[in-house]
């Protein structure tokens, strides 16, 4: 058996299943997503292809009216990990 993943997030996060959108800087562009996992500090995004999504954005929670600026610190095909700035 292997070793358990060490955490290394500096919050827990928590599973959820939210609709959100991603505004490009400039609100030039506005892409949906869905939050697969939330903290205070940060967040993990699936979308169709992270191709195309800049650095840092807002991140609109249109159920919870939130918006976040957020930074990308870990991109994969289809999902994205945020730190919340």
């Amino acid at each position: 058996m292997g070793q358990p993943e060490i955490e290394r997030r500096s919050a827990p996060r928590k599973r959820v299943l939210k609709a959100a959108k991603i505004i490009f800087p400039n609100g030039a562009s506005v892409m949906d997503c869905t939050i697969r996992n939330l903290s205070d500090v940060g967040a993990k995004l699936t979308l169709p292809s992270s191709i195309g999504v800049p650095e840092a954005f807002t991140l609109l929670i249109e159920a919870d009216d939130v918006q976040h600026a957020c930074r990308i610190v870990r991109r994969e095909n289809e999902a994205i990990g945020v730190r919340f700035v």
